[in-house]
């Protein structure tokens, strides 16, 4: 689609679909998590992990002074 400004540029709109999520978590000891389209809501569990894991390396950072 061309923009009546620029006749050159071309807009395209696409709607992603996550197939797999992954972090590590570093404190004392490191600790990664892989989750991906063959679990079920395998999202919602990524995001469960994440604030999970978040608040103990909140907890990890104040106790050893880390911020």
């Amino acid at each position: 689609m061309e923009s009546p400004e620029n006749p050159q540029t071309t807009t395209i709109l696409a709607k992603l679909k996550p197939l797999s999520v992954a972090m590590t978590v570093s404190t004392s000891t490191t600790k990664s998590f892989y989750f991906d389209i063959r679990e079920e809501n395998f999202l919602d569990k990524f995001i469960e992990k994440l604030f999970e894991h978040a608040e103990l390396v909140a907890k990890y950072n104040i106790k050893n002074n880390a911020l």
